[in-house]
Order: C-alpha cells, then sequence, then structure tokens
C-alpha cells in the first residue's frame, strides 16, 4: 500500500495488469464494496459487475491524472 501512495513506477505497471484478471473474476479495488452493497440487500450481477468496472475504471484514471 505504501509503495502505492509513493507512486513508484513498478507499482503502476503491477495495477495495469492486475486489471484485466480484476474485471474477469470480479474482484474489486476496494474490498469492502460487496459486503457494503449486500447490506442494502441489493447485490446483484448486474450491480456487482457495473461496481467493479467502476472501480477499475476510477483506479486507472487515478494512475494516469496523479502519476
Amino acid at each position: 500500500m505504501s509503495l502505492f501512495l509513493l507512486m513508484k513506477d513498478k507499482v503502476k505497471l503491477s495495477c495495469y495488469v492486475q486489471t484485466p484478471f480484476r474485471l474477469i473474476f470480479l474482484m474489486p479495488s476496494i474490498s469492502v464494496i460487496f459486503p457494503v452493497i449486500s447490506s442494502f440487500g441489493i447485490l446483484t450481477t448486474t450491480i456487482a459487475i457495473v461496481v467493479v468496472v467502476l472501480s477499475e475504471v476510477a483506479k486507472i484514471y487515478s494512475l494516469r491524472k496523479w502519476a
């Protein structure tokens, strides 16, 4: 986590490599997303896919903007 916050080049490369796998296996970057959504009782497949895609887009956007 500290390397991510320091924006090292190897960390950026690792994030870019992880993104397709996170999208394929529906593993969000922010691990508390699914428990929070399911606590409202609205966790469906469509919502899960949209949330994962949006979290990965936000991660890539932040890497490109601030790096």
